[in-house]
């Protein structure tokens, strides 16, 4: 039986070709045998039969485009994925785009590829042609599974083997050549550089791929991914290249991600074989890295989403940036938001948020089930991988996450582990989470466990002072734990625009200091000597920095200060009729 299937496989192949068709042998999963793909496709008799006598069971694969002149439509029909582009076909022919009698064949999963011939206008590859899920088109650079083949799904077979392709419409001809409406996006977000065009397209090829889709398919995919994103697109044979290699390494997975078998999810891996692809390649210095899970957990109104919005800005700079006294890489970051597209333009408006920054603002779609939470990160890994993201925000948890109660530690880890699916894709993630009111992390400990790093933000214990509790002046603590390393804490002060890193001082002694600076600030505005009640009285309002402190505190920062040389007096007797006034001595003047 394999040696009848292997004549009629040879001599299908001698007739396609004996047709001007140029053939090529392709195995059961559509992957080409050949070491250059199509590129191998002739129609020498003698080069057939020498290809098929090393691959006797081969399938038929034939290039399209100009090496054959043959444009193929390909209506895919598959309803366990719940594609169906019949419908797409019934269009295009009542819109006499289809012309009657030309050759036709089916394929295995019920679906047909219509063979045309190829106009003079050149017709590139194209998956899902104008967003018209399962209708592809196999042009230049493309190649197809032609009838008697035989897959692992089935047989490919005509519908009229004495049929030949007819010319295409002038209608058809304009649908497929007229540039498609693309998705509103920023040019930094849409087009990739050179530098990162190979690794793009092999992370896609790769992310298609576990998606079920075979070699033939793939390459139309990644044909229409690397004209549309690249820039400059790579060249033909280095997508071939990438696209072979992706297809012969790697099985395409019909399996969803969700329901993968003991074997595919538990299959050791030799240790020498493990890639890790980016994973380590620094963000944020040691706290946020690619392939990493960062956890970020704050009390609510002490300034993470601000802190978020400096990092996003210190990542869209050309060169690096630094955020409490870190190094950050210039970055693609993709937020993921509880809060609404209006908060996230005024954000853009009075922060300066940079085009680096893509937000998914309160999605109408939250997931509710482990399940669907799953099938969401497995989109934004995909997301991840399209526009080329270097960091995933997720802010918060809560607003997220699809388990009922925070405590329960195998529910949390469960999903918490969802998270592996886009850092895996070569991004960083970092989360945002609240504190609980006695400090640490809120919840169980699975969230904390789940992450690669911890950071912890906190004000220092507040301390008492004539009699009230000491106003926010900005400093926070940030305590750090983690697998790469990160430093075990920082102390930043809020200075108006940025998170100032304090080294070498403890926290009481930075919010002394601050509001110190501030007094003399404050007395310098002034442009002449000032009583306690005057600094009060000018201390700036409403304004980011130190809250004017009590009498007491006041006074005594005065004495210090004066002690110091910092400030002087410039009259009164210090008695309750008759103040000091204070002033900042001329040789230490502040510059305006």
């Amino acid at each position: 039986m394999a040696g009848e299937n292997a004549m009629n496989m040879l001599d299908a192949a001698l007739e396609w070709a004996s047709q001007g068709r140029p053939v090529f042998p392709c195995g059961p999963d559509k992957t080409p045998l050949t070491s250059h793909g199509f590129k191998d496709a002739s129609i020498d008799p003698d080069a057939i039969r020498e290809m098929w006598s090393r691959y006797p069971d081969a399938m038929i694969g034939m290039p399209t485009g100009k090496a054959s002149g043959v444009v193929v439509l390909d209506f895919d029909l598959d309803e366990d994925k719940g594609i169906n582009a019949v419908p797409v076909f019934t269009e295009l022919r009542a819109a006499g785009m289809i012309p009657e009698g030309t050759y036709t064949a089916a394929t295995p999963r019920g679906g047909f590829h219509v063979h045309l011939e190829a106009a003079e206008e050149e017709i590139r590859n194209a998956a899902g042609y104008d967003g018209r899920r399962g209708f592809d088109i196999r042009g230049e650079g493309g190649y197809v599974i032609v009838p008697p083949s035989i897959s692992t799904r089935g047989v490919y077979a005509a519908e009229d083997a004495e049929a030949k392709p007819e010319s295409m419409p002038a209608e058809l001809v304009s649908f497929l050549t007229t540039p498609r409406a693309k998705p509103k996006s920023t040019t930094s977000l849409s087009q990739i550089a050179e530098g990162n065009r190979n690794d793009s397209v092999f992370r896609r090829a790769s992310a298609l791929r576990g998606k079920g889709l075979e070699a033939e398919e793939l390459l139309g995919a990644i044909s229409a991914f690397n004209d549309t994103k690249c820039s400059p697109p790579l060249g033909e044979v280095e997508v071939q290249g990438i696209v072979r290699r992706v297809a012969l390494e790697y099985p395409p997975n019909d399996v969803p991600s969700t329901q993968a078998t003991l074997a595919e999810a538990w299959n050791p891996i030799p240790i020498g074989e493990i890639d890790a692809g980016e994973a380590g390649d620094p963000v944020w210095g040691e706290l946020v890295v690619k392939g990493g899970i960062t956890l970020f957990s704050a009390r609510e109104k002490i300034g993470k989403t601000t802190l978020c919005c400096m990092l996003i800005k210190e990542a869209g700079k050309e060169g690096d940036g630094e955020l409490l006294g870190q190094a950050v890489k210039q970055a693609r970051v993709l937020v993921v938001s509880e809060e609404s597209t209006l908060t996230w333009q005024r954000r853009r408006q009075d922060e300066g948020l940079p085009d680096n920054l893509l937000v998914i603002a309160s999605p109408s779609f939250m997931p509710d089930d482990l399940a669907s939470w799953r099938e969401t990160c497995d989109w934004v890994a995909e997301l991840a991988v399209e526009y080329s993201i270097d960091l995933v925000v997720f802010d918060t948890w809560a607003a997220f996450a699809p388990v009922e109660s925070e405590n329960d530690n195998a529910h949390v880890h469960r999903a918490a582990q969802s998270f592996r699916r886009i850092s895996e894709a070569g991004a960083a993630v970092l989360v945002f989470h609240h504190m609980a009111k006695g400090g640490g992390t809120r919840g169980g400990t699975a969230l904390p466990a789940a992450a690669d790093t911890v950071i912890e933000m906190r004000k220092p214990k507040t301390s008492v002072e004539d009699g009230e509790e000491s106003e926010d002046d900005g400093v926070r603590i940030f305590d750090c734990r983690g697998r790469f390393d990160p430093p075990s804490r920082l102390v930043g002060a809020w200075n108006g625009y940025t998170y100032r890193l304090e080294v070498g001082k403890t926290a009481k002694h930075i919010k002394v200091s601050h509001r110190q600076d501030a007094i003399r600030e404050t007395i310098h505005r002034c442009g002449a000597p000032v009583p306690l009640k005057g600094i009060r009285e000018a201390w700036p309002k409403g304004e980011d920095g130190p809250q004017c402190p009590g009498d007491r505190t006041l006074r005594r920062d005065l004495k210090d200060l004066v002690r110091s040389g910092e400030l002087m007096t410039a009259g009164g007797s210090g008695g309750a009729n008759d103040p000091y006034w204070y002033a900042v001595p001329p040789a230490l003047g502040l510059m305006e």
